[in-house]
């Protein structure tokens, strides 16, 4: 028996460990990009067109021991932008564009039978059209977009994860901030997608909602400067999204869920130092709800939680 406590511990011999364990999978990625754009105005400035183009580099390698499967990638591109304003009036815009972008290529989860494979950087592909109403008190605007990118998915049959076909994301974003009365603010939106699988592979789940993507979401906030205390500022703001669909055969779902947030912020001068103090509560309900909505990548949502900052001006 050996004659030890808590203030004279045996810790006995010192165990011998190997710890040259090699790394399990280390990915290095470095992102390069410069762009030129000049935009052009015509009519007294009532027409604006914006003409760019951007060189993008993506540099991808993956090393380890178990789960690296030695890709490496060196993939660039010169993607163009264009934009066009037109300004019906003092008060209203009309605008439309068209932007190119270089992506980052998706890497096989962890569940899959290829776990670690990283795929080559893939193009993406925006146009949107859009109105931007600015009045005295409010300002909104209403757009419409299209995004098309490829597809990633592991396949429920091979467990293994890759690209096949196309995922089309179309839909209408309205959003809004303003001043209500004075000292009360409102801001916030809400948002249609249509996301769809579009040129898949032998047709498998055509037309299908894209995993992982609400078709509705929403948001609105408000904030109040409190005439009772003087630079004290409260808010409240919630998000709403409707069910999303686990996998891209669109069989489960999540369903939906609405979360509220309570904060306030406090401005104060210490030795002509501006100081903002800030406390938040997030999930004020503490409402259980799945944050994610994908088969290999299922995470539960934060609990209620609060925060406190502070920051300061020199």
């Amino acid at each position: 028996i050996n004659n030890t406590n808590i203030y004279n511990p045996k810790w006995g011999e010192e165990p011998r460990l190997d710890f040259s364990v090699p790394l399990l999978l280390t990915t290095e990625t470095n992102l390069t990009s410069y762009g030129l754009a000049d935009t052009m105005s015509f009519v007294d400035d009532k027409y604006q067109l914006t003409l760019g183009a951007r060189y993008q580099q993506v540099k991808t390698e993956q090393t380890g021991g178990l789960f690296s499967s030695g890709t490496k990638y060196d993939e660039s591109a010169i993607t163009p932008s264009v934009a066009l304003v037109t300004k019906m009036s003092d008060n209203i815009s009309l605008y439309v564009n068209y932007i190119e972008g270089l992506s980052t290529g998706a890497t096989a989860p962890r569940a899959a039978e290829n776990a670690g494979e990283i795929f080559s950087p893939y193009k993406t592909k925006q146009k949107e059209i859009g109105i931007k109403i600015d009045s005295s008190e409010f300002i909104h605007t209403v757009s419409l977009y299209e995004i098309e990118k490829p597809n990633s998915y592991t396949d429920s049959v091979t467990n293994i994860f890759s690209y096949a076909g196309e995922q089309r994301n179309r839909g209408i974003e309205w959003g809004f901030a303003g001043d209500v009365v004075d000292d009360l603010r409102l801001m916030g939106g809400l948002t249609y997608i249509d996301a769809r699988l579009t040129k898949t592979n032998a047709n498998t789940n055509e037309g299908n909602q894209v995993s992982g993507l609400p078709k509705w979401q929403s948001k609105i906030a408000v904030e109040w400067d409190s005439s009772f205390v003087k630079n004290l500022t409260l808010t409240a703001n919630a998000n709403s999204v409707s069910k999303q669909y686990l996998g891209n055969d669109n069989s489960q779902s999540l369903s939906a869920h609405t979360i509220l947030n309570l904060g306030a912020r406090y401005a104060i001068d210490v030795n002509e130092m501006p100081i903002i103090i800030r406390a938040n509560v997030t999930n004020v309900t503490n409402k259980a709800y799945w944050a994610t909505a994908h088969y290999n990548d299922l995470a539960l949502g934060s609990p209620r939680t609060l925060m406190l900052s502070a920051t300061m001006d020199f």
